[in-house]
């Protein structure tokens, strides 16, 4: 996908996180009882939300007899590649040096993490 994803909101996201964790399409009951631990949504509310990404085509919805069934239209890589960007355009100003800057200030970084993040650049060569 070449073009920016339009931003979620925090509890939208949350939402799309459930989605792309799982290999099937979810019900609305399944989806509120992942989001458990971290709101205490009522059906109505996801429901309103649910509603909201399959407008913004983020979702896709099935019938299935007295239900519906959800599941993401656009790939977690996708929207991450779309966020990293707009991050990267809009927070460091289209600079690697400072993207990088701003992850790693105040980060212990672990030999481990270091040999990784070389192994990227230099396939990114």
């Amino acid at each position: 996908m070449t073009h920016d994803i339009p931003r979620l909101p925090d509890a939208e996201l949350d939402i799309m996180l459930v989605l792309w964790s799982t290999d099937h399409m979810m019900k609305a009951s399944e989806i509120l009882e992942a989001l458990e631990g971290e709101h205490s949504w009522k059906k109505g509310t996801l429901h309103v939300l649910l509603e909201r990404l399959l407008e913004r085509g983020f979702i896709e919805a099935k019938r299935e007899s007295n239900y519906k069934l959800f599941s993401p239209k656009i790939t977690e890589e996708e929207y991450r590649t779309s966020e990293s960007r707009t991050f990267m355009k809009k927070l460091c100003r289209g600079s690697w040096k400072t993207m990088v800057a701003s992850f790693t200030s105040g980060n212990k970084l672990t030999e481990e993490d270091i040999r990784e993040i070389e192994d990227i650049l230099k396939n990114a060569k």
